[in-house]
């Protein structure tokens, strides 16, 4: 009779294993992030006896890290370290060469030449300071010397400075009278 009930109850065990759903990979509860509960139920902790307790025990202490890799393909492009030709179509002109002959030069007939005034001196931009000395080649006589008039010696104005008043803080000793009343307790 034990040796049937024994076996039956392995049977039973056997498959009730079997029909279990298994929800191993359905998150990441148990990989070792911290998404599971704050708090927890240890089993080699500290509790009290059970008429006394009525909750469960505590665990201090004999935490067990669980280091996990995961591996995942992540769609980020990284740069190529050479270049990569990348083959667009560039809308460029093309010159197109016809085959005619074009003499030139060739002469431009101007009925009557004539003079072109210049009223003023063109102003020349330079871009950049002559980087040498350039010599004369010949003297230049200045028919006479140009005075400037310079009053020597001429007044500088000095200010002068402004009298302003500057508040100081003067401590002042003052007598304070205290008078002292002696209560006698007789």
């Amino acid at each position: 009779m034990k040796t049937l009930l024994v076996v039956c109850l392995l049977v039973a065990s056997a498959l009730a294993e079997e029909s279990a759903k298994k929800h191993d990979k359905r998150g990441a509860h148990g990989l070792g992030y911290g998404f599971g509960e704050a708090a927890g139920i240890a089993l080699g902790g500290i509790a009290l006896p059970a008429p006394v307790a009525t909750g469960p025990g505590i665990e201090f202490g004999a935490t067990a890290n669980v280091h996990t890799t995961l591996t995942r393909n992540v769609g980020v492009p990284v740069p190529a370290p050479f270049p990569v030709p990348v083959e667009r179509q560039v809308h460029v002109p093309v010159p197109v060469h016809v085959n005619v002959p074009v003499d030139r030069p060739y002469p431009v007939h101007v009925p009557q030449p004539y003079a072109v005034p210049v009223d003023r001196p063109v102003p020349v931009p330079v871009d950049r300071p002559v980087p040498y000395a350039v010599p004369q080649a010949y003297p230049v006589a200045v028919p006479r010397p140009v005075g400037v008039p310079v009053p020597a010696p001429y007044a500088v104005p000095v200010p002068h400075p402004v009298p302003y008043v500057v508040h100081h803080h003067v401590p002042v000793a003052k007598s304070i009278i205290v008078t002292k009343h002696h209560h006698r307790s007789w």
